[in-house]
């Protein structure tokens, strides 16, 4: 409800925490010399996991408004220039890690115009959402998009306890 995200239970997996979801995203998605895209200054846990498969990881840069859309342009025309489509674009959107960005509603709107663009699916890691600490959460680009390319992971670790391993992830029936 908060992140604004409407689905059926049948959308919802419960994971052992959102590193889970995670793994199982890229179990499904991502094999051996795969491009995936990163925020430059990410999350250290999707950064080991991709590079113990193996994936080619591209960073782009994170600026006051979070991912570079500008900076994203370029690199996911280049990467069409060699034949490479991603496999996915990650971002933290709300309260980044480590830079504690909220990215506006305009850039996520930017962001999934590039998503379908390129047809490169994003995956929305928003495990730290629940930590805005003034004003109301923004929408999560899940429940702006309309065409289900965005792969949305959660969890309570952060705000309810950390010993509380109870995960989420939300994606359609193709995934």
């Amino acid at each position: 409800r908060d992140a604004g995200i409407s689905c059926t239970p049948d959308e919802v997996l419960i994971t052992s925490g959102s590193l889970l979801g995670l793994d199982f995203v890229n179990a499904a998605l991502v094999a051996p010399g795969d491009t995936v895209i990163v925020e430059q200054a990410t999350y250290g846990g999707t950064i080991s996991r991709l590079q113990r498969l193996h994936a080619n990881i591209v960073g782009v840069p994170v600026d006051h408004d979070g991912l570079s859309t500008t900076a994203l342009r370029e690199t996911l025309a280049d990467l069409a220039g060699c034949g490479i489509r991603p496999k996915y674009i990650y971002t933290i959107p709300t309260v980044q890690n480590p830079t504690a960005t909220i990215m506006s509603e305009g850039r996520r709107e930017q962001l999934l115009a590039l998503s379908a663009e390129y047809g490169v699916p994003i995956f929305e890691d928003e495990c730290y959402a629940d930590l805005v600490w003034e004003g109301r959460r923004p929408r999560a680009l899940r429940a702006m998009d309309s065409s289900d390319r965005v792969i949305h992971i959660g969890s309570f670790s952060k705000s309810v306890s950390p010993a509380l391993r109870v995960g989420w992830l939300v994606t359609g029936w193709p995934l």
